[in-house]
């Protein structure tokens, strides 16, 4: 009987790359903060496709979401009485 050996890591096949409308959709932010964010080094950097094209690695984008929501603290909010 033969063993199979799983590798979970993402191939860089696997990656996909998200339009700007998409990570405004995903995150909330407008383009304006964005681009302010991602000057700071606050938000991941997208990649040049085209001399008019970029886009963002989506599994960034999702580890920058779950970074937030990580850090988002206790859970301040009142339970009725």
């Amino acid at each position: 009987m033969a063993l199979a050996i799983v590798d979970d890591t993402p191939s860089p096949a696997a990656q996909r790359l998200i339009l700007r409308r998409d990570v405004e959709y995903r995150t909330g932010l407008p383009r304006s903060t964005l681009y302010e964010m991602i000057k700071a080094g606050l938000f991941p950097r997208p990649v040049q496709l085209t001399p008019r094209l970029s886009a963002f690695v989506e599994s960034e984008v999702d580890e920058w979401i779950a970074q937030r929501i990580a850090t988002r603290g206790g859970d301040e909010r009142t339970t009725p009485s």
